[in-house]
C-alpha cells in the first residue's frame, strides 16, 4: 500500500488458500518476516520477506 495525502494505491492482493467459507474477520499479524492470518479453523503462514 501506498499512501499519500491523495489517497492511497493498492500495490498487491491475495486469497486465503482453503478459506473455512464462513464469515471470519482476523486479525493479521506480521512477525519475523511472516504474515499470519487465523480462519475459523486453520492458521495460515506466508513470507512476506522483500526479496533480495
Amino acid at each position: 500500500l501506498e499512501a499519500s495525502p491523495k489517497g492511497y494505491n493498492l500495490l498487491g492482493s491475495f486469497k486465503l488458500a482453503e478459506p473455512s467459507g464462513k464469515a471470519s474477520w482476523p486479525h493479521p499479524v506480521i512477525a519475523n518476516g511472516r504474515l499470519i492470518i487465523r480462519d475459523q479453523d486453520k492458521i495460515f503462514s506466508y513470507s512476506v520477506k522483500a526479496a533480495q
